[in-house]
């Protein structure tokens, strides 16, 4: 229960994100530069959050984490009810970025906390697909039932209220400590005192009853360890900064069009409903690092070359995006499964905050790149693109 209230508050988080965020870009005239720097603020405040509060995550606090969340996400909509200005909504969008971050810490602490250690890739691999489908069908709906500005306007704080009233319930129903938890303790030991590791990983199975750990763990440790958590990251990185980038300059390229927020929004909920339906079928674990690498490859190819797409008008921007969310979709959960397992449940965030960062620095790039011209604007995610496969290829 707990679980799947996580899922669906982080899903409404997300579907704020959404509406918010666009919301300031095809209808308070902002200009590119300001635009980026928004999606850059809020990437700076989650990647502060993140670092502030994950000493919270290895400590195991998840529900402080989630109280956290909950009166950040009560400050935002407070904001949403009292004003439409863009200082106000720019400030509501800051308290969502610290409700998001203690969010994801809370849902990942509380997984590798209460969660057998058998049960966190599915687990994951359960809130990517909790993710993408209610989101894909909250942004359906609004596409359908807001298609003006004012109405838009109104889904937001419906939305924001939503929110508020799934997080209570999750804070509400989050369980105690498990012992499962100990058994992340004496994995985070077995990376430390490595001529201990043997017995560690012994006394942590026979604790637990279930002798079974010992090879699942060993199995995932070993091939992980294939890989540093710092290429890791920096594949992430890149890839993030590619994909905001470009989405941070679609609503920019799009207001002089008819393709506006209903359409868009109607593109995203369409995508996220085919990647759910992609991470239905895909084997959860570990890719080949090849395999990773071919994803970052296309995917990069795809933003790119897949802007011509977008002459097609609402059909050509539901391909280009279902192309976008399925192909980051696959490479998300894949480089996560390869970070957590590479450090045993511990230092998530170090993977968030990285992920983040691209986003942040993408988010400004697109700003000046826009301004520079159309060969600046496409070359930049072109050589990004391409350092994200040779940074997981190196690995």
């Amino acid at each position: 229960m707990w679980l799947g209230l996580g899922i669906a508050y982080i899903a409404g988080l997300s579907v704020v994100d959404f509406t918010l965020f666009n919301y300031i870009g095809f209808y308070t005239g902002i200009s590119d530069m300001d635009f980026g720097i928004i999606g850059a603020a809020w990437s700076t405040v989650f990647m502060l959050s993140s670092e502030l509060l994950g000493r919270l995550a290895d400590r195991g606090n998840y529900r402080l984490l989630a109280i956290i969340s909950l009166a950040s996400a009560t400050a935002m909509a407070s904001l949403l009810v009292a004003s439409r200005s863009l200082v106000i909504l720019t400030a509501a969008y800051m308290f969502h970025a610290l409700s998001v971050a203690s969010a994801n810490l809370s849902l990942s602490t509380g997984i590798f906390e209460l969660e057998d250690y058998s049960r966190w890739s599915p687990d994951v691999q359960g809130q990517r697909l909790g993710l993408y489908g209610l989101r894909g069908m909250a942004l359906l709906a609004i596409a359908l039932l807001a298609p003006t500005a004012a109405l838009v306007s109104r889904v937001i704080t419906a939305a924001a209220a939503i929110v508020l009233a799934v997080a209570a319930a999750y804070v509400a129903l989050l369980p105690s400590a498990h012992l499962y938890g100990l058994f992340r303790k004496l994995n985070r030991l077995e990376r430390n005192l490595s001529l201990a590791s043997p017995y560690l990983l012994s006394v942590g199975a026979l604790t637990l009853g279930r002798v079974d750990l010992v090879m699942s763990v060993a199995n995932g440790l070993s091939r992980a360890r294939g890989s540093r958590p710092m290429a890791v990251s920096a594949s992430a990185f890149m890839a993030t900064f590619v994909g905001d980038y470009m989405l941070t300059a679609l609503p920019l390229m799009l207001r002089g069009t008819q393709l506006t927020f209903g359409p868009y929004a109607l593109a995203f909920g369409v995508a996220a409903l085919l990647g759910t339906l992609l991470l239905l079928f895909i084997a959860s674990g570990l890719p080949s690092k090849a395999l990773l690498a071919l994803l970052l490859a296309v995917r990069g190819l795809w933003l790119l070359a897949g802007l011509r797409l977008l002459v097609l008008g609402l059909l050509g921007l539901i391909i280009y995006t279902v192309g976008y969310v399925a192909l980051f979709a696959l490479i998300d959960i894949y480089l996560y499964t390869y970070y957590y397992t590479m450090l045993g449940g511990y230092g998530v965030h170090g993977y968030m905050i990285m992920r983040e960062m691209g986003s942040m620095v993408g988010s400004l790039m697109a700003g000046l790149a826009l301004m520079a011209g159309q060969w600046t604007f496409l070359a930049v995610p072109s050589a990004v693109a391409t350092a994200s496969v040779v940074a997981i290829l190196a690995s």
